[in-house]
C-alpha cells in the first residue's frame, strides 16, 4: 500500500487584513499614495503661493501657504507610517485631507461671491475692446455679429464664473473626501506588524 500523505498542518493565524490584503503590503501603499500626494501638493502650492506674492496677492499667499502645510500634515502622516506609528499615520493623514478640503472650500466659496458685475462692465470689457482692437478686431462688431449687448455677455461670465468656482468646490469634495476614506478605510487593516521589528522590509 502506497505511504499516505502527511495531513496538513492546521492553518495559523493570518496577518492579513479583512479584505485578505497583507497589511505590510497596504501599508507600502498608503506610504506611496502620501508621498506622492503630500509632495505634489506641497510643490504646486509653493509656486502658487510665490506667484500671488509676485503679484501682490496676500491673500492667495495665505491660502498657499495653509495648502503647504496640509501637504506637510500629510508627509509627516507618511513618516509615521514608515516607522510603523499607527497612531500617528492615523491623526495625520485623515487630518491633512480635511484641512485641505475646509480651506479650499471657504476660499472658493470667498470667490464665488466676489464677482463683481460693475467692475467687468466697466473695466475688462473696456480693456477687452482696446486689445482686441488693437489686433484689428471690432469688440463691438464681433458682439453684434453673436446677437449678444455688453449686459448679457457681463451675465454670461457671471454664469461661467459660478460655474467655474462651482466645480472646484465639487472637485475638492469629491478628491479629498475619497482620500481621506483611503486613509481611514486602510489604516484600520494595518492592525498587524507580520514580521518581527528586526526583520521589517525596507519601504525604499
Amino acid at each position: 500500500m502506497p505511504d499516505e500523505a502527511p495531513p496538513l498542518p492546521p492553518a495559523g493565524p493570518r496577518a492579513d487584513g479583512p479584505a485578505g490584503k497583507p497589511p505590510v503590503n497596504l501599508r507600502r501603499r498608503i506610504i506611496k499614495v502620501a508621498g506622492f500626494n503630500g509632495t505634489t501638493v506641497v510643490v504646486i502650492a509653493a509656486l502658487a503661493s510665490l506667484a500671488s506674492l509676485l503679484l501682490g496677492d496676500l491673500v492667495g499667499a495665505g491660502i498657499g501657504i495653509g495648502i503647504i502645510a496640509s501637504g506637510v500634515m500629510e508627509l509627516i502622516g507618511r513618516n509615521a507610517l514608515r516607522k510603523w506609528d499607527l497612531d500617528g499615520a492615523g491623526r495625520w493623514l485623515p487630518r491633512s485631507q480635511i484641512w485641505l478640503l475646509a480651506l479650499v472650500t471657504v476660499y472658493a466659496l470667498s470667490r464665488l461671491f466676489s464677482f463683481d458685475t460693475g467692475y467687468v462692465r466697466d473695466e475688462v470689457l473696456p480693456s477687452l475692446a482696446d486689445t482686441m482692437g488693437a489686433a484689428g478686431v471690432d469688440f463691438s462688431a464681433a458682439l453684434a455679429g453673436a446677437g449678444l449687448s455688453r449686459d448679457q455677455l457681463v451675465a454670461y461670465a457671471h454664469q461661467v464664473f459660478y460655474l467655474f468656482w462651482g466645480l472646484v468646490i465639487l472637485g475638492n469634495w469629491l478628491y479629498q473626501g475619497v482620500l481621506w476614506r483611503f486613509y481611514v478605510r486602510n489604516l484600520r487593516k494595518v492592525t498587524v506588524e507580520p514580521v518581527m521589528p528586526d526583520h521589517r522590509p525596507s519601504d525604499r
